[in-house]
């Protein structure tokens, strides 16, 4: 009787390891920036490079080799802080960068206005 509980203790583990396992396996998109940058910062902690590479868009891809993942993980730190910004740009060349809230109701904490010196800093971004 103990051996036919233990066998099906074992049994029901397995069968919910496998369900995890399958749920995983079926990731859903980021819902958010904040999101897909702690995903980022997972592929990078757990050296998963293809998990990596899969966050970037497809023209971009290229962008994320290797070199950029080893320089990431040697950056890497136990903890993070992850923020969330938007960089608006007006006609006028003037920049802001908006800090948005981190629970994803995309409401403004701050607005910061770019310094000078810094704008070039942003326009050479993706290029």
């Amino acid at each position: 009787m103990l051996k036919t509980k233990t066998l099906l203790a074992k049994a029901t583990m397995l069968l919910a390891c496998a369900a995890a396992i399958s749920s995983c396996s079926k990731e859903k998109p980021p819902g958010s920036p904040t999101e897909t940058a702690i995903r980022m910062k997972q592929a990078v902690t757990f050296n998963e490079y293809d998990r990596f590479q899969a966050l970037f868009m497809e023209q971009r891809k290229s962008q994320a080799s290797r070199e950029l993942f080893e320089q990431l993980k040697a950056t890497n730190g136990a903890k993070a802080d992850f923020k969330s910004y938007t960089l608006v740009t007006m006609e006028n060349g003037e920049m802001l960068l908006v800090n948005h809230t981190p629970d994803n109701t995309f409401q403004i904490q701050d607005v910061i206005k770019v310094p000078d010196n810094m704008k070039s800093f942003f326009q050479n971004l993706n290029r």
